[in-house]
């Protein structure tokens, strides 16, 4: 058995300030939580709120997942990455096929020797896939990030909460498929409420995923990663909305769904009283977030419920959130995009003024938000009529 313990220092560690130095990693070897679970038959737990049942191998699968705010004002999600419902066996062209997109189901990529399904624990038990195992992850956000922070807009993949993780392999006798790949943290943009890994809006290799023909419209947004490293391990997560979760709530804001790196809330598709939301480039807005509570308003992004092609060229609609808000109306020029995903633009197309307000949102309760931060700052941007 394989198990390996990673911690990233700085980042989105809220109490770490702008301009922190180069994130560190540490890899530590945990022989004793390694041989313990050998015995149990399970793997190593190195949470301190996650149940040791949370991390028994497939098929005894269960979603566990906890969401604690601390004194300190950090928000901090515990999870095994294992989602609410039956994921079956997974190989993204069919079996026997390979793991690259161009052309789809080929061979010709960083991990082309790989036929699906490459996982070792699938293979020995006939399991016509590969299944997906859990992880540990631990998520650190601010609990009540600031929309008056001069640092955005920012790149979806800046600072990543994501800030430990634990990888796994039960098959220690295997040649891993590849001798590395990217690590837990990357092309993160946040998780889930259901404690599953939220990931930007292009697969490993750069392409959208709505050109791979990975059909995840299909597969509720979501699939597992080609075992390329740890011959055993294949982990959860999001692409696109999460469509077979709880999204929408007719005639109603909807729901909160997830939370992105910088702390802001990811709701579902639809406003108060189930409108149309007016977001900016971002995807995000202010606004209230429930039907109930009016004068409860905040920053928060909506998920959308697209399908981008071929024809959209370089800039696709993000199916979470386009960059971290608020926009200011400087999605595209402020931001890196050249460094990921092929150089795609996933901006969306703004509400026409630097700051979006949703239609119908109270000005004291925009103001009494904004005045906790800097109660000026509106002053300096244009505002949509609201």
């Amino acid at each position: 058995m394989q198990f390996s313990f990673e911690v990233s220092e700085g980042g989105s560690h809220p109490d770490k300030a702008e301009g922190s130095p180069m994130r560190l990693r540490h890899r530590v070897q945990l022989s004793a939580l390694v041989a313990a679970a050998a015995v149990e038959g399970r793997a190593p737990n190195p949470s301190a709120t996650l149940d040791d049942s949370c991390f028994e191998p497939y098929p005894n699968l269960r979603n566990c997942v906890t969401d604690v705010v601390q004194a300190n004002g950090s928000r901090v999600v515990e999870t095994n990455s294992v989602p609410p419902y039956a994921f079956e066996p997974y190989c993204p062209f069919g079996a026997g096929k390979g793991y690259c997109f161009d052309p789809p189901g080929s061979f010709d990529c960083d991990w082309g020797a790989m036929v699906c399904p490459a996982q070792k624990f699938a293979r020995d038990r006939n399991i016509s896939g590969d299944v997906m195992m859990p992880w540990y992850e631990k998520f650190v956000f601010p609990a009540r990030p600031d929309p008056t922070a001069p640092s955005a807009p920012r790149h979806i993949y800046d600072d990543v909460a994501l800030v430990a993780w634990a990888d796994y392999d039960l098959e220690d006798d295997a040649t891993p498929p590849q001798k590395s790949g990217p690590d837990a943290r990357y092309q993160v943009i946040g998780v889930h409420v259901n404690g599953v890994q939220l990931k930007g809006p292009a697969e490993a290799e750069g392409y959208n995923v709505d050109l791979t023909g990975l059909g995840l419209e299909k597969t509720c947004g979501a699939h597992i990663t080609p075992p390329y490293s740890l011959p055993g391990a294949a982990m959860y997560h999001y692409h696109k909305a999460a469509s077979c979760c709880h999204i929408e709530s007719p005639g109603r804001h909807s729901p909160l769904i997830g939370y992105a790196n910088d702390g802001f809330g990811v709701y579902g598709y639809a406003d108060v009283r189930g409108d149309a939301s007016v977001l900016d480039e971002c995807r995000g807005h202010f606004g209230p977030l429930d039907d109930d509570a009016p004068g409860d308003v905040a920053y928060h992004y909506h998920a959308q419920d697209v399908n981008n092609t071929v024809a959209s060229g370089d800039g696709f609609m993000p199916y979470y959130l386009g960059c971290q808000g608020p926009a200011k109306g400087l999605c595209e020029s402020q931001v890196n995009w050249t460094a990921h995903d092929m150089g795609h633009v996933y901006c969306g197309d703004g509400c026409g003024a630097d700051v979006c307000v949703q239609p119908g949102t109270r000005p004291d309760a925009l103001d009494a938000y904004l005045d906790a931060f800097n109660a000026t700052w509106l002053a300096a941007f244009t505002v949509n009529d609201f």
